[in-house]
């Protein structure tokens, strides 16, 4: 025979746990928008560093394959070449979050070695 009493304890007790699982759950509902956040961060400096990577070439490959390069390699290699990294960014960021740290070009200048 069951007492008056089990009943009510019964429901708290679902109560409690229903609690404990929706508290579970809401963490890894966090968990999965923090880990994509990071991952989507990954990716966009990812794409910064092969964007840079892709820049460097290209004035390599200018420099290189410059006439004067065989008669004079200092004076090419001192001619700054422009390559604006920060377009190819600015366009990604109209769909992707901003990259931290923004990537930069160093400038370098060439004085006699």
């Amino acid at each position: 025979m069951r007492s008056a009493g089990a009943p009510s304890r019964e429901r708290g007790a679902a109560l409690f746990v229903v609690m404990i699982m929706m508290v579970v759950m809401a963490w890894f509902g966090i968990s999965a928008l923090r880990l994509s956040g990071q991952n989507q961060q990954i990716v966009v400096n990812s794409q910064a560093r092969h964007h840079a990577t892709a820049a460097a070439q290209r004035a390599i490959e200018q420099t290189i394959s410059s006439n004067l390069f065989t008669v004079d390699p200092v004076a090419v290699a001192a001619t700054p070449i422009t390559s604006d990294v920060g377009q190819i960014c600015r366009a990604a960021s109209a769909i992707e979050p901003p990259m931290s740290p923004s990537p930069t070009m160093p400038i370098l200048s060439n004085t006699g070695v």
